[in-house]
C-alpha cells in the first residue's frame, strides 16, 4: 500500500514539474549600460507597437459605428423597396387587365360600327 501511495505522489510531482514554465534568468543587480539601452529600446518599440494597436482599434471601432449607423439608415429603405416592388407588381397586373378590357371594348366598338 505504501509503495502504491508513493508511486502516485511521485507521478503527481513529475506531472507538476513537467508543466512548470522554464526558470527565468536572474536579472543582474547592476545591468550594464548596453543592457539598459537594449531594454530602453525594447520598451520604446513595445510602446510604439501598443500605440499602433490602440490606433487600429479606435479606427476599427469608428468604422464599425459608421457602418452600424449606415445600416440603420438603409434598413428601412429595404422595407420600403419591398413595398414599392409589391405595388409595382400590382400596378402591372392592373395594367394588363385594363389593356385586355380596352382591347375587348375596341373590338365591341368595331362590331357596333359595322
Amino acid at each position: 500500500m505504501l509503495i502504491g501511495h508513493c508511486g502516485v505522489a511521485s507521478l503527481n510531482t513529475m506531472e507538476k514539474l513537467s508543466y512548470d514554465p522554464p526558470p527565468r534568468r536572474p536579472v543582474p543587480v547592476h545591468p550594464s549600460e548596453e543592457e539598459l539601452a537594449l531594454r530602453h529600446d525594447e520598451i520604446h518599440r513595445l510602446h510604439a507597437d501598443n500605440q499602433l494597436l490602440i490606433d487600429g482599434s479606435v479606427n476599427l471601432r469608428r468604422r464599425y459605428l459608421k457602418l452600424e449607423a449606415d445600416f440603420h439608415v438603409v434598413e428601412p429603405l429595404g422595407e420600403e423597396v419591398m413595398q414599392l416592388k409589391s405595388e409595382a407588381q400590382k400596378l402591372s397586373r392592373s395594367r394588363q387587365e385594363l389593356s385586355g378590357k380596352v382591347q375587348a371594348l375596341q373590338q365591341d366598338l368595331k362590331h357596333l360600327q359595322l
